[in-house]
């Protein structure tokens, strides 16, 4: 079974937050050749982030994990 985990800086709105696992799991589904029916997203949002890339802080971020 997939597993999509999705760490974001802020968090979505609801209809984003839907949008994001439709879109995820048919592009996991689609490019992998994985079952849709199968396939499970996670959306975390961590309660105090300081998220930098290079050093610098970013303003959004988001960090995308799948294991099968």
């Amino acid at each position: 079974m997939p597993f999509a985990r999705l760490t974001l800086s802020h968090e979505p709105s609801l209809d984003q937050g839907r949008e994001l696992c439709t879109e995820l799991t048919d592009l996991i589904a689609n490019a992998l050749g994985k079952r849709r029916d199968l396939t499970s997203v996670l959306i975390e949002v961590p309660r105090a982030h300081r998220w930098t890339v290079g050093a610098d802080d970013q303003p959004a971020a988001a960090h995308l994990e799948v294991s099968v």
